[in-house]
C-alpha cells in the first residue's frame, strides 16, 4: 500500500507519446498526455461511491449538494500525434450525469493532463455483468470499453489536480484511484471458525446429548 500510495500521489508522471509503450509500464503508473477529449462520447460506470483521498476536494462545486454517491466519466482522450485512449475523468453524482448539467465543466480544445494507468477490474460474483448492448457498465472491462468507444486498450484515472478546472464547474472530480488493498483474511478466518463451532454444537447436540 506505501508503494501504490507513492506512485499514485508523490511520483512525477512520465510522459505518454505516440512512441510509448504501454505494456512496458506497471498499473498504477502515472502519465502524461496531450490531446483532446471527445465529450460526446461519455460513458458511465457505477454507481460509485466519492472516493476523497487526500481530503482536499470539499471546495470543489460537484459535492456541494451533499451527493455521495454517483457514477465515473469515462470518455475518449485523443493524444496528439498518438493513439486515442480512455480517460476516467472522474466522479460526478446523478444529478450531474447529463452534460448539459455540467457544460462549463466540458474541457474543449488541447489539455495536457495526468493521470493513473488502469488495468481492467476484478469484479466479485455481487458485481453485475456490464451489458454493453444497453451502455450499462458496473466495472471497469478495458477491453470492452476500448471497442465500444473506438479507442487503444489503456485507461487512465485522471488525478485530482488535473480535473480541478472541470471540478470546480460542476464535474467531474478526479483523483478516484483507490489505493487500499482489501485483506479478507481475519474476516474469513471468523466466518469458518464460527461455521465449524456451529457444526460441531450441532454434531454433539444430536449424537452426545
Amino acid at each position: 500500500m506505501a508503494e501504490l500510495d507513492f506512485k499514485v500521489k508523490k511520483s512525477d508522471p512520465v510522459q505518454f507519446s505516440a512512441d510509448s509503450d504501454v505494456n512496458e509500464v506497471t498499473e498504477y503508473t502515472k502519465l502524461k498526455v496531450k490531446g483532446c477529449f471527445e465529450n460526446s462520447k461519455e460513458i458511465f460506470i457505477g454507481p460509485r461511491s466519492l472516493f476523497d483521498s487526500s481530503g482536499g476536494t470539499g471546495g470543489f462545486g460537484i459535492i456541494s449538494s451533499g451527493e455521495k454517491v454517483g457514477w465515473q466519466v469515462i470518455t475518449p482522450f485523443q493524444i496528439e500525434n498518438g493513439p486515442k485512449i480512455l480517460i476516467n475523468r472522474g466522479w460526478v453524482p446523478r444529478s450531474r450525469m447529463n452534460p448539459a448539467t455540467r457544460q462549463d465543466g466540458q474541457i474543449n480544445g488541447p489539455v495536457e493532463i495526468v493521470g493513473i494507468l488502469r488495468f481492467t477490474e476484478e469484479t466479485s460474483t455481487m458485481t453485475p455483468l456490464n451489458d454493453v448492448k444497453t451502455n450499462q457498465w458496473f466495472s471497469r472491462d478495458v477491453p470492452a470499453l476500448a471497442e465500444i468507444l473506438d479507442t487503444e486498450q489503456i485507461f487512465l484515472d485522471l488525478d485530482l489536480e488535473s480535473s480541478k478546472y472541470s471540478a470546480e464547474r460542476g464535474g467531474p472530480l478526479g483523483g478516484q484511484t483507490r489505493i487500499s488493498l482489501r485483506n479478507d483474511h481475519v474476516q474469513y478466518m471468523l466466518t469458518w471458525f464460527g461455521l465449524s463451532g456451529s457444526s460441531l454444537y450441532l454434531w454433539a447436540k444430536r449424537f452426545v446429548w
